[in-house]
């Protein structure tokens, strides 16, 4: 009966201990399962914040990329504007001023198209031909209402050569972006297109348009735009070339696609890059991937990014494994603890034994990360002298004792240590100093010093007190910190000593800094500018001015800070051509660029002005306007000044009810003389012939040269028409005189055609018609004379 009663009771202990174990194996599981999803959750979160910074980092890239070139175009068309029209030549100086290739390296061509209507397209293939391409013409053929054939083009070489003369208005999906360009007034990209310029390796693209109107800003209204386009300016992309540009090697562990539009249709593929990896391993399943549209050039991209091995390589190893591994081995290991702990007083041998194991294995595993640590590990006794009864590997390297056995001997003498070193020891060993910082003589250092931190703590384990050292090696981390500091100074050094002025301000725009550069600018001590408004820099004039012309624009009242201050926190890093006053008081063109000082919260705290004196490039531009409207053979206005001239003298006359004269000149006989004795007296014979003209006409009129050996005078403020026949009398009788050149005696003439406004015409082109018509005439009449038309009254 008490043996089966005992056996009930062994029964039940034995029941209840196998309960309480597995409930504590099974709560041990939780935690352990509980940690791992947890830590592999935040990890998951870092790759995908990671990820989300690639394709946020990659949107934006490209959209400032394309903003770049639309920051080029816009630059463009102000060339246009001001300088009224432009020529080949002149084009091709300004895209060389750019630097395309340098600066712009996924251009493949920067060009401008004129809007020319169906009924002007052959004067317009003929005024090319002019230029000396007698083989132009618009492809494709035919009329249309109307044209925007490939005039101006740069680089003009290699294979942009193929988009010459190429209407762009007859292919569908670049006349869209011509027309939301157009309409919307600013710059627009086409869908994807096929270049004209591309060979045997096609390569989708894509053209941004800019359009440019008759007068120097965009009309407010649809229709007034359409009614005053003039052409456009655009530029041209091979995407591949594009891409590289915006993103060089960076996403280097994505697949990359680029799509036209909204939808991800192969036939809106743009560009690819890496994607064939995804297919050379199919078993593999990307960890993320992300669709994100981007607007572009009023024209929507989307931008695909997926994830390839590399990226999941570079990720940090991940600590999930190690913790639910670790967490299932401790959960077992405390279960079979507690399992023990809870066997009957007959298995008190075998626990025992089994407690001797783990605490061996403890204690190995203790000196394991003791070992492998990488700080440095001493522990001594208490004992003045500190002997040492355990040292790691990281310490015996700091300290020089590798290979050596340093076990029971005497901490405080086993280094160089000075009597303050010593009592620093000493205060570590008691407990009244936590940390000390120590400079010591290593014998395996070469004589140079090694900076270490040593970290004490007294333990006390079985009645027995120990002192615990962590040692660090300070040394690199100093180093690093002195390379910090050389690397300010030369930062320092670089501003001082940069050529172009640099000054800082606070959001208020109070100078609170300024280097030698920006002293030597504007002419003031630095004493004087620092806490000066830079606004007091500026051309009081010219910034009224322009106040008043963005408050027009944007229908609201703008102030000198929105311009210099506020403007430059919503378009962060543009350019702008300003004017300084110098303390003399003289006007400094200048060109700035301003950056915005953030802090680390990446909030703006204030700005960093850039300047450089552009007085030298105005000058270089007022010589190129120069150029641009004056014959460089005589110095004579060309022909982009005459409708200028012209349009002046007919509006004078208009508020003034007078004549204007217009007179077409030709050489009589030029082309023998120029055949016959070579050009460089033929140039000769223009400039003689150039003075002649000049000198017989009044100072009110203007003689200008419009190509070859013909001459425009524009007579202005006729009072009446027989002084126009007196003019032209003088001219004649001037041209008789005799050009004496050396070795050579010429007698020179000329055949002039007369035609006044109002009688003959209201407009430039219609007298020169008139005057080219009786021009011939005289030249029928046997040359050297001039022919009037009759006149009728208006």
């Amino acid at each position: 009966m008490k043996l089966r009663a005992f056996r009930s009771m062994a029964g039940w202990v034995d029941g209840h201990r196998i309960a309480v174990v597995l409930a504590a194996l099974l709560v041990g599981l939780a935690i352990t399962f509980a940690s791992y999803q947890s830590v592999r959750s935040k990890e998951a979160e870092a790759a995908r914040l990671r990820f989300d910074r690639i394709v946020s980092d990659t949107a934006r890239d490209i959209g400032e990329a394309m903003k770049q070139y639309e920051r080029l175009l816009q630059a463009a068309s102000s060339h246009l504007y001001s300088r009224g029209g432009i020529e080949r030549g002149d084009w091709k100086k300004f895209a060389e001023h750019l630097q395309l290739q340098d600066r712009y390296p996924g251009l493949l061509g920067l060009g401008y198209t004129p809007a020319i209507p169906g009924n002007y397209l052959e004067q317009h293939i003929q005024a090319i031909r002019a230029e000396g391409f007698p083989s132009y013409t618009v492809i494709p053929s035919g009329v249309r209402d109307l044209h925007t054939p490939v005039a101006y083009l740069e680089p003009f070489s290699g294979r942009n050569l193929k988009a010459f003369g190429f209407d762009m208005y007859s292919e569908e999906v670049r006349r869209a972006a011509m027309e939301t360009a157009r309409d919307g007034g600013a710059a627009a990209l086409s869908g994807k297109v096929w270049l004209v310029q591309e060979g045997e390796n096609p390569q989708p693209g894509t053209i941004m348009f800019q359009p440019i109107y008759r007068d120097d800003s965009a009309p407010l209204t649809v229709e007034v735009r359409r009614a005053a386009l003039q052409g456009f300016v655009y530029s041209a992309f091979r995407m591949p070339d594009l891409m590289h540009a915006a993103l060089g090697n960076r996403v280097g562990n994505m697949a990359l696609q680029l799509f036209d539009g909204d939808s991800a249709a192969q036939g809106a593929l743009l560009y690819e890059r890496r994607i064939d990896v995804l297919s050379d391993i199919p078993s593999y399943k990307p960890a993320f991937d992300e669709d994100i549209l981007i607007v572009v050039g009023q024209r929507t991209w989307k931008l695909r990014l997926v994830t390839l091995p590399a990226f999941d390589v570079a990720m940090p190893a991940s600590r999930s494994p190690t913790i639910l591994g670790a967490g299932i081995v401790l959960s077992i290991l405390l279960s079979a603890l507690l399992s023990s702990a809870l066997t009957m007083r007959a298995r008190a041998q075998a626990l025992a034994d089994h407690m001797t194991i783990a605490l061996k294995d403890s204690e190995a595993a203790t000196r394991s990360i003791v070992e492998s640590a990488a700080e440095g590990i001493v522990v001594t006794d208490c004992n003045p002298e500190m002997a040492i009864q355990t040292c790691n590997e990281a310490a015996e390297r700091m300290f020089g004792w590798l290979g050596l056995s340093r076990l029971n001997q005497p901490f405080m003498h086993l280094l160089s240590f000075d009597e303050m070193q010593k009592k620093l020891l000493a205060d570590l060993r008691s407990g009244q100093r936590a940390s000390a910082r120590f400079d010591i003589y290593r014998p395996d250092s070469g004589g140079e010093v090694v900076e270490l931190s040593l970290s004490a703590t007294v333990s006390v384990r079985s009645g027995i007190r120990s002192v615990i050292i962590i040692v660090a090696d300070l040394t690199d981390l100093h180093a690093a910190q002195r390379q910090a500091l050389q690397a300010s100074l030369q930062s320092q050094s670089i501003i001082l000593h940069s050529p172009f002025a640099i000054m800082s301000t606070d959001l208020a725009g109070i100078v609170t800094a300024v280097n030698p550069a920006g002293v030597q600018l504007v002419g003031y001590a630095e004493s004087d500018l620092v806490r000066t408004s830079i606004l007091q820099l500026h051309d009081p004039i010219e910034l009224s001015e322009r106040c008043a012309k963005l408050s027009e624009e944007l229908g609201q009242l703008k102030s000198p800070a929105d311009l210099i201050l506020n403007e430059p926190l919503r378009d962060e890093g543009k350019e702008a051509e300003w004017t300084y006053v110098h303390q003399s008081g003289k006007r400094i063109p200048i060109c700035v660029k301003v950056s915005v000082i953030r802090n680390a919260d990446s909030q703006a705290t204030g700005l960093v002005y850039m300047a450089y004196d552009i007085t030298e490039r105005k000058r270089t531009e007022d010589q190129i306007r120069h150029l641009a409207l004056h014959d460089p053979l005589t110095g004579l206005p060309n022909r982009n000044l005459m409708h200028d001239r012209m349009n002046m003298a007919i509006n004078r006359a208009m508020r003034n009810n007078q004549r204007v004269g217009v007179m077409l000149l030709d050489l009589d006989h030029f082309k023998q003389i120029n055949d016959q004795h070579g050009h460089q007296i033929g140039d000769e014979v223009l400039k003689a012939a150039a003075q002649r003209i000049s000198g017989a006409v009044r100072q009110i009129d203007t003689v200008i040269r419009t190509g070859g050996d013909e001459f425009v005078v524009v007579l202005g403020e006729l009072s009446r028409d027989e002084d126009v026949q007196r003019i032209a009398e003088s001219i004649i009788e001037a041209m008789r005189a005799e050009l004496v050149l050396p070795g050579l005696h010429l007698n020179l003439s000329t055949s002039i055609g007369i035609a006044i406004y109002p009688y003959h015409g209201l407009d430039l082109d219609s007298l020169l018609h008139v005057a080219d018509q009786s021009m011939y005439e005289a030249k029928r009449n046997g040359r050297n004379t001039f022919k009037l038309p009759a006149i009728a009254q208006p």
